[in-house]
């Protein structure tokens, strides 16, 4: 059994595959399932995941799959995270990772995921680390009204798209917080900026 993990913060999609001869390799495709089962003692192949780098206040999702022709039997297991951690949708061998990254997380800490099917399993590390924006941070939440506000947290712009539309200007290097709601299919034009979804919500483009 082959285990990839994909990770997915805003429109952006990264592919990571790991096998015990693959560190690292981006791919745009899936695999097929194999018909037969394999009769390896050790048939679930991993690799260490690289370090992920998490902007405080963001929340990202990391996608968690196994290949395997017996799928019922895979379940992904979250060591010793802390509560802004969790997975989701453990079933069938596919598992969310959620990374919510409050503004009391530690700098950097090291989890590990363990993958099982029956009596086989695996543990995999994965190191994250955590850090505050630097720059200006505006928060964008989509309603009914045409009306904008002022991108603070209290008061933010309307959905990503309107923003973008709009003449408004950034600072170079902004965070634009998603917060719940459609935001969209905006033209990306304005400056060199950053965009994720805020901690705890998970907005759609």
């Amino acid at each position: 059994m082959t285990i990839f993990y994909k990770v997915r913060q805003s429109k952006f999609f990264v592919f990571f595959i790991f096998t015990l001869a693959i560190s690292l390799l981006f791919v745009n495709c899936k695999s097929n399932t194999p018909n037969q089962r394999t009769t390896s003692a050790n048939d679930i192949l991993t690799a260490p995941i690289s370090n992920l780098n998490v902007i405080k206040g963001t929340r990202i999702k990391v996608f968690l799959s196994a290949i395997d022709d017996h799928l019922e039997n895979v379940n992904f297991t979250c060591l010793d995270c802390p509560p802004f951690i969790f997975l989701s949708k453990n079933k069938n061998g596919n598992a969310t990772l959620t990374i919510d990254a409050n503004e009391k997380a530690d700098k950097n800490i090291s989890i590990k995921i363990q993958t099982q099917n029956g009596e086989n399993s695996t543990t995999t590390s994965l190191n994250i680390s955590f850090t505050k924006h630097e720059g200006k941070i505006y928060y964008c939440q989509p309603n009914e009204s045409e009306a904008r506000g002022k991108g603070t947290k209290e008061s933010p712009f309307s959905s990503l798209e309107k923003i973008m539309e709009s003449s408004f200007v950034p600072e170079e290097n902004a965070l634009f917080l998603l917060l719940n709601g459609f935001h969209g299919a905006p033209t990306i034009s304005k400056n060199n900026i950053i965009i994720a979804a805020a901690t705890g919500n998970d907005p759609q483009l």
